[in-house]
């Protein structure tokens, strides 16, 4: 039986388009399997046929190691996502991104390309992100996070886990967005109109 302890599990979940990295991810995911890194990979998601033929092609090279959902599942997805350790967001261009909140939500850490929406994500503080989008930085970054992670006995980032779960309550809230947001913006085109009609 597998020991859970000796490897650190790594969760992507989204669709598999060019967006969102996935040439990215799954190069950086093939060096540290064939490298022996003590990691496991859990890919969830559908959309081109080359990226579900990369990842369905790595799940059978490695087995036991690396494994890949077609589709999508709600309940799958939280399950996995609650029992990774990282979430990647490697992501070419984001213009918000949710899956990075859930995963803060859910106490895992979410390492992301710096571009878009995903840049709410501060880095070393409420998880992690990495500038050049190619698999060499995002593997070094994953590879330290690892062995982190183990060396510490995943005791190294429960203050970053419980502080990006109650940043992201107290700044992203709908009651805040909603109070903080879209109160003000409505209340500015309001006034927008209201002086237009003056003229």
């Amino acid at each position: 039986k597998e020991n859970y302890d000796s490897y650190i599990y790594i969760k992507y979940h989204g669709r598999l388009v060019t967006q969102k990295g996935i040439s990215v991810l799954a190069r950086a995911a093939e060096k540290l399997l064939s490298n022996n890194a003590p990691v496991r990979f859990i890919f969830i998601g559908q959309g081109q046929a080359n990226f579900e033929e990369e990842f369905a092609s790595l799940s059978k090279k490695y087995d036991s190691k690396c494994v890949f959902f077609r589709g999508y599942d709600r309940f799958l997805s939280r399950l996995c996502m609650a029992s990774a350790d990282f979430a990647v967001f490697p992501s070419f261009f984001e213009p918000c991104g949710l899956e990075d909140f859930i995963a803060q939500i859910y106490g895992t850490i979410p390492v992301a390309h710096a571009t878009g929406g995903l840049q709410k994500i501060i880095n070393a503080e409420t998880g992690f992100l990495y500038k050049s989008n190619n698999f060499e930085e995002l593997y070094a970054l994953l590879n330290s996070l690892i062995k982190i992670q183990l060396h510490t006995k995943r005791n190294f980032f429960h203050t970053m886990i419980s502080y990006a779960a109650n940043y992201v309550r107290k700044n992203y809230s709908w009651d805040i967005v909603v109070k903080e947001k879209y109160i003000p913006l409505y209340k500015s085109l309001v006034q927008v109109a209201s002086d237009s009609k003056s003229v």
